[in-house]
């Protein structure tokens, strides 16, 4: 499809996301496996080079969205799985899928090629995928630790390479071209030779990350899952304090959205803050559920959210 065409198609379907969002008023739409959707659970959000949204859903597959429509895949068409974790794309376009325990899948747009530990994965649990600007794509695990691929072999970084932990929840590159990993054993950075773990930092200490942002200052922002928000501007990392309510939620997901508002997925709302303030929204403001699992920033500024039995 061609490229503009499917900008403009999803200005026309998800625009209420837009104009709401430049005149600061807010309203939502939801769409669920009425409207087409794989699943009522979407664990993440991604949007490709081409500009189709992809969901990743739990035992259903996968929903691509042009717009318009859903397009679903699921074991029948090739994929490895249905219980979907992760998506990201590559350099060369390929989508790639993560599993909660069959390891992952490579989409060229034709066909499914399907990667496990029998191809050198570490684990075949995996809970993130990050694709970098060499064309490596990196794999989060839980308990094999971290698997990088090369197009043609796998590496694996483990607590036997320095890794404090080998569950590995969420994966980032910073502005220096460092990688950061979200473990459940704290924080990790790797630069490239070498791994340094910040599981002992103050406010790091025994709290286990599962979401990662890199937003536009080059600021790292770390959701937890019962334990707050971390953030790193690049010397010291500090406790973000959030609402007492949403203080012990699990994060799901960050993102940033095109004013410069952070987004976290929690377990009483999508909880917004805008630089001095916090908004949280939930079913009072139009959500189908309370419970956010993930959130995404489109191309256009649109904000998405995976609700918990209630598609996105």
């Amino acid at each position: 499809m061609n490229h503009k065409l499917l900008k403009y198609s999803l200005l026309f379907i998800v625009g209420f996301f837009i104009n709401c969002v430049y005149s600061q008023q807010y309203n939502f739409k939801t769409f669920t496996p009425q409207n087409g959707l794989a699943g009522s659970i979407v664990n993440n959000i991604f949007q490709d080079s081409k500009g189709y949204l992809w969901f990743a859903t739990q035992g259903g597959g996968v929903s691509r969205f042009n717009g318009k429509e859903f397009k679903n895949f699921t074991k029948n068409n090739g994929l490895i799985a249905n219980d979907i974790t992760c998506i990201a794309e590559d350099r060369v376009g390929n989508i790639w899928i993560g599993t909660t325990t069959e390891g992952v899948s490579k989409f060229d747009g034709l066909k499914f090629t399907n990667y496990t530990d029998k191809e050198g994965l570490a684990n075949n649990a995996i809970y993130s995928i990050y694709c970098d600007e060499k064309n490596n794509v990196w794999f989060g695990t839980d308990g094999g630790g971290i698997s990088i691929f090369d197009g043609k072999k796998f590496k694996n970084l483990s607590i036997h390479d320095g890794l404090a932990c080998d569950m590995v929840y969420a994966i980032t590159q910073d502005k220096k071209g460092d990688f950061w990993f979200a473990l459940k054993c704290g924080v990790a950075k790797f630069d490239g030779a070498r791994i340094t773990n910040y599981e002992k930092e103050k406010v790091i200490l025994n709290k286990r990350f599962f979401s990662i942002l890199c937003d536009r200052d080059g600021d790292i922002w770390f959701g937890s899952s019962n334990a707050g928000v971390v953030k790193y501007n690049g010397e010291k990392f500090e406790e973000f304090k959030i609402p007492e309510e949403v203080s012990s939620d699990f994060i799901g997901g960050i993102t940033q959205d095109l004013y410069g508002n952070v987004w976290f997925a929690t377990e009483h709302g999508a909880l917004k803050f805008d630089g001095g303030n916090f908004t949280l929204f939930n079913e009072k403001n139009g959500l189908p559920s309370n419970i956010v699992l993930s959130t995404y920033t489109d191309y256009e500024g649109n904000v998405w959210f995976g609700i918990q039995q209630s598609g996105v």
